[in-house]
């Protein structure tokens, strides 16, 4: 009988350990590989690429919900009563309408994070 709690006791806590840790989720989003800029890209070259990534809404909101509540505007937005925040090169919109939409861009050639789109 006491093997049969202790067993119970260890797989409750094997259960309970194993919803308390994150866990890799897979998403879907568009991304573009370009050159020169995002206001006027052009093909690749060796020296000069950039990768812009945007995230489905599924991992914008995500995103949205886990970055810092800031007062932050980007004139950029349409409405007044969409919400905006940044972190770093990581951009993220709630529109007031409900949908949210997150990018961020890297430069390939230096490794650095940079915006990932414009107005």
């Amino acid at each position: 009988m006491k093997r049969h709690i202790a067993l119970f006791f260890i797989t409750f806590a094997t259960l309970s350990y194993a919803e308390d840790v994150p866990v890799y989720k897979k998403f879907a989003g568009e991304y573009l590989i370009y050159g020169g800029g995002l206001g006027d890209p052009e093909l690749p070259k060796n020296s000069d690429r950039k990768l812009s990534i945007f995230f489905d809404e599924e991992i914008s909101k995500a995103l949205f919900e886990s970055m810092a509540k800031k007062n932050q505007h980007d004139a950029c937005l349409p409405n007044s009563k969409d919400q905006y925040r940044r972190s770093g090169d990581l951009e993220c919109i709630h529109y007031h309408a409900g949908p949210y939409s997150c990018s961020i861009g890297l430069d390939l050639m230096h490794g650095k994070t940079i915006l990932g789109s414009i107005c």
